[in-house]
């Protein structure tokens, strides 16, 4: 399958995905509280750090090698499959010991019980990751695609449903364990990679395992720049600030997760088949991350000027803690956005050893200024600036190392991606956005719309028409209906 139509399935499934998650995340925050988020914050950084031991990067060895032959090739599947297997057991086992751990630290029954039936999702999600990267590797999204969707809206329908019937925080843990069986089940549909389990071949198995290696150690400096905040947090805060953080910054990650994390992994592909390609690697690149900015960008804008009034309408009153923390996540995502393709980079080219050592030394800095920002202050807000700051500069540094590593500077891929251009856009729609927000009281949330689709409009259609159109039809394809659409429109506007 073609990037293009690869590009296609995840758009499109992203756009059902997100929808689906919104609609639970507004229905889910009416029916629960702060103090429930808190409780799954608490068993997350545990299951979280657990299961990153299984992600050691098996599968992303196969996707990134190039086997000289088909014999080679079904060595390195049953060895990725082998060892998936015995390590995500392994870990199933090591859940069940550590949720008692957990349940004494935080003094919290729930918290042992949530990560118990977590568990059960480990050995069910090693079934099918050999299946999702043979797919991956030949570019076909389309069954990964239906799966996600069909996962998504199991586990958003039973969350609501466990929490109307008054389970609380076990909500998300029954929930995750039937969509993650409903996950295997559309994939076997599709594709079922038959193993030998008794297959050995030692050189193929140390170079699976040095790259896992590295990989683990990236995955999880990764996972303590992600949750070192949230660790430190659990140990200072009360169960509803820690509940309002974790839900600020899971609502905001989620516009992330559902649009640029797929487009990700299908960059890495991309790169591992076309490694010896490295201008044009940086071309769709630099035409996916204009695509995402220019899609996204005005909407994190939107989001920030107007959360408050997006929290009391949808999350309801009891949320509006957390407007600050809302903004400050949001900001930090925007800001990040250039370089949420390119920081796939050093995982496509094979340098996982370069990505362990910058994230390990983003754990060192953010662990040593959060325990400063605690020992100081007990603001959460200032809490979330520093923690947010931290995570930027991460991001732009693991852009800068893959661009390097790929031959080309970071103005290379400015000009190409049209960086410039759209920070030019942006302070010009938060211009707009603030001068509506001054002169108008009411209704601003329709103006700020109104505003918005004017200003899409504008920088779509008449200022970069081109780079817009090109970004379209890599994601599309040149004949495929959306494209041909925009193009009509394009030459009546223009006539």
């Amino acid at each position: 399958m073609s990037v293009r139509k690869s590009a296609k399935y995840i758009f499109i499934g992203n756009i059902i995905s997100r929808t689906i998650t919104v609609v639970g995340s507004i229905f889910l925050a009416r029916i629960l509280f702060p103090e429930d988020y808190g409780y799954l914050l608490m068993a997350a950084i545990f299951s979280s750090f657990i299961q990153l031991f299984g992600n050691m990067g098996f599968e992303y060895y196969y996707l990134q090698s190039k086997p000289k032959s088909e014999e080679e090739e079904r060595k390195i599947l049953n060895i990725t499959y082998k060892l998936r297997v015995f390590t995500n057991g392994g870990l199933f086992l090591f859940q069940i010991v550590i949720s008692y751990l957990a349940q004494w630290y935080y003094d919290a029954q729930i918290v042992g019980e949530m990560l118990r039936i977590y568990a059960i999702s480990i050995p069910i999600a090693a079934l099918t990751q050999v299946d999702i990267f043979i797919l991956r590797k030949k570019l076909d999204y389309r069954p990964e695609t239906i799966a996600n969707i069909s996962k998504d809206i199991f586990d958003v329908s039973f969350k609501i449903l466990f929490a109307l019937m008054g389970l609380g925080a076990l909500s998300f843990a029954y929930a995750s364990v039937i969509a993650a069986i409903v996950k295997l089940l559309v994939m076997r549909r599709f594709v079922r990679f038959k193993p030998n389990l008794f297959e050995k071949d030692r050189e193929i198995y140390n170079r699976i395992f040095f790259f896992g290696k590295h990989f683990m150690i990236a995955g999880i400096s990764g996972f303590a720049s992600r949750y070192i905040d949230k660790f430190i947090l659990t140990t200072t805060y009360s169960p509803e600030l820690i509940g309002g953080y974790s839900f600020s910054y899971n609502q905001s990650d989620n516009i992330k997760a559902k649009t640029t994390r797929p487009f990700g992994s299908l960059i890495i592909s991309y790169i591992a088949k076309h490694k010896g390609n490295k201008n044009r690697i940086l071309e769709k690149i630099s035409f996916m991350t204009f695509f995402e900015i220019a899609f996204l960008a005005p909407v994190y804008i939107f989001l920030i000027a107007n959360i408050n009034e997006i929290i009391r309408i949808l999350f309801t009153e009891k949320w509006l803690f957390t407007a600050p923390l809302f903004q400050i996540f949001l900001l930090a995502e925007l800001i990040k956005l250039p370089n949420a393709l390119s920081i796939n980079l050093l995982t496509g080219l094979g340098h996982p050893e370069i990505l362990s050592k910058i994230s390990i030394f983003n754990v060192l800095v953010m662990t040593l200024f959060l325990v400063l920002i605690v020992w100081l202050s007990n603001n959460i807000y200032f809490y979330a600036i520093v923690f947010s700051t931290i995570g930027i500069i991460n991001a732009y540094i693991k852009s800068l190392y893959g661009l390097k590593k790929l031959g080309y500077t970071y103005m290379d891929f400015a000009k190409h991606s049209k960086l410039i251009h759209h920070l030019g856009y942006i302070f010009i729609y938060t211009g707009a956005i603030l001068i509506i927000k001054h002169f108008f009281t009411e209704n601003f949330i329709i103006t700020d719309t109104i505003i918005f689709t004017l200003f899409f409009i504008m920088i779509n259609y008449f200022i970069d028409w081109r780079n817009f159109y090109k970004s379209i039809e890599i994601v599309f394809g040149r004949y495929h209906i959306v494209t041909r659409a925009f193009n009509k429109t394009k030459k009546v506007l223009h006539e």
